[in-house]
């Protein structure tokens, strides 16, 4: 849950750009020439934004909908907001247990956190920026956990 005005668009935006970033959450996998294989997949990421108000039935048809690997990218987004209250809004990532653990999608969420600031700055930040970022952010926060204040 997301409180606060979000921008469902720049939020689907964001976890488009994550995906695109790593080769893993654009790939499927799958029997070609009778060897199981992985291929950069050609259709691009399942990204909804859904209106709380008007949802209908096709709507649990789309979210149940299991992954088919040899067309699907192992992760889709949903984005619930009420169109009539913008300042709630519910994220939804569906991730395949055969790419992510529980570490990797916090990870994909913090990426997306980290575009969803760029974009909403007019900025897009490159792929070396959030790496540096990933990398700079635990180290701060271990300079402050171990720093001499603790050590009273």
């Amino acid at each position: 849950d997301l409180e606060g005005d979000v921008d469902p668009d720049i939020l689907r935006t964001a976890f488009l750009n994550t995906v695109s970033h790593y080769p893993i959450l654009h790939t499927c996998y799958g029997r070609r020439d009778q060897l199981l294989r992985s291929w950069t997949c050609e259709n691009g990421p399942e990204a909804y934004i859904h209106d709380l108000s008007s949802i209908d039935n096709d709507h649990n048809e789309t979210i149940h909908r299991p992954f088919n690997l040899e067309t699907d990218l192992p992760v889709k987004l949903h984005i619930y907001r009420d169109s009539t209250e913008s300042t709630h809004t519910r994220l939804v990532m569906i991730v395949h247990h055969m790419i992510a653990d529980e570490k990797c999608v916090n990870l994909i969420l913090e990426q997306i956190a980290y575009h969803y600031v760029a974009l909403t700055f007019r900025k897009t930040p490159t792929h070396d920026d959030i790496v540096k970022d990933a990398m700079i952010a635990p180290l701060q926060q271990r300079s402050t956990d171990w720093g001499p204040s603790s050590m009273s």
